[in-house]
């Protein structure tokens, strides 16, 4: 027997897990500077100072350096330092490396960077849930699901991602509309998420804790564009929320021609037919590569993608509020640390970019991180960040 989980109610978000990586740990290393105070009778440190002691640390693995070609307005003296190491340290020295270089230096772990807040993942490094060895009490389970849409017919490639512990596992539904995936979970958990990408006459479908079977295949109800849209596609110009802010009261010519803005979050499908245009993207993830920034598996980037820079040439199709902007899309998850987000915003400060709309969240802070969101304000960038997908509260 089959078992419809499309309307299956959500679970409160379960407590978060580390999973704990027993050998050495990815830290930042940065210098202190601008407005964080270092105490009395103490000045910013030198590059070459910096250096100087970085080098001289204990058990000091250097991963790779940041080093930003732009000027830095958080500079109080010329040669206030900007490089940002990014280092594999024992944790059990960690305590010592912080010691020897407080007040001047940041010394914190680059976490890896997500975009919800329910689970924090340590790991060696990004990799598919089916391929890391578990232990402590997780589960690999084994989940059947069956999509089917318009008159219950069964749709087959359609992408599903099902989220556990760690990272999601994805596939493409067979010609029975079916899909069997792993997910590691711990005991009495169910999963994190279920994300179902639609064809393109369908609306995707997402639950957050969804109560799956294991030993019957789970049903998933896809709800079809035309039987929500009267007149799809000719009347979707403009969507619920664009209405609702107004969008189809600004003049046409009003495009955002000449703003530049950057999209940081987990890439951005550009095979979509009104994000085709977008040609600048860079993949700043633990395993990245020259095209990665164009495979979005988690949807985020391509969803804020839409919404802002949507274009349609024919006047009839989805707009987004700034279809002529010069779009920049920089992928730091899954698989990117908060050295990717330091990347990332260096690389906004280095092309003069105008607003950030940073899709990606972490349940630790970084000082780091802080400092160089302030740099970018004091360069006149507008950094708009994501809040509340975790349904958690807001601070």
């Amino acid at each position: 027997m089959a078992e419809d989980i499309t309307k299956s109610p959500s679970a409160a978000a379960p407590p978060a897990t580390r999973i704990v990586d027993q050998g050495h740990r990815q830290y930042i290393i940065a210098a202190r500077r601008g407005g964080q105070p270092l105490g009395p009778g103490l000045r910013s440190m030198s590059t070459a100072a910096i250096r100087a002691a970085v080098g001289q640390l204990p058990g000091l693995e250097i991963v790779r350096v940041l080093r930003p070609r732009h000027g830095s307005n958080l500079s109080l003296m010329a040669d206030d330092a900007s490089e940002v190491y990014v280092a594999r340290i024992d944790p059990d020295r960690i305590d010592a490396v912080r010691q020897m270089t407080y007040p001047h230096l940041i010394v914190e772990e680059d976490t890896l960077l997500d975009y919800a807040t329910t689970i924090d993942v340590t790991a060696p490094e990004a990799a598919r849930v089916t391929s890391w060895s578990f232990a402590g009490g997780l589960d690999t389970r084994q989940i059947r699901l069956r999509v089917l849409g318009d008159g219950d017919r069964p749709l087959g490639g359609v992408g599903v991602s099902l989220a556990g512990i760690g990272f999601p596992v994805e596939g493409r539904t067979d010609k029975k509309g079916e899909i069997s995936l792993p997910v590691a979970l711990l005991p009495g958990r169910r999963p994190r998420s279920l994300y179902v990408s639609a064809p393109s006459n369908h609306w995707d479908h997402y639950l957050t804790e969804p109560d799956l079977s294991e030993s019957e295949v789970n049903i998933v109800r896809l709800q079809s564009i035309d039987e929500t849209i009267a007149g799809f596609p000719d009347r979707l110009r403009y969507g619920w929320g664009q209405l609702e802010i107004g969008l189809d009261r600004v003049p046409e010519a009003l495009t955002c021609e000449g703003v530049r803005i950057a999209i940081v979050d987990s890439g951005a499908d550009t095979s979509h037919q009104l994000l085709r245009h977008i040609h600048r993207g860079l993949d700043l993830t633990d395993k990245a590569e020259a095209p990665g920034w164009t495979h979005d598996v988690v949807g985020s980037g391509s969803h804020s993608a839409g919404i802002i820079a949507a274009r349609d040439d024919s006047g009839k199709m989805l707009r987004g509020f700034a279809p002529e902007a010069e779009i920049h899309v920089l992928k730091v998850y899954p698989g990117g640390r908060f050295s990717s987000l330091l990347e990332a915003l260096d690389y906004c400060l280095e092309f003069d970019v105008d607003v950030v709309d940073l899709g990606c969240g972490s349940p630790q802070t970084s000082q780091a991180i802080e400092q160089k969101l302030a740099e970018a304000a004091l360069h006149g960038i507008a950094c708009i960040a994501a809040a509340g997908n975790s349904s958690g509260g807001l601070q």
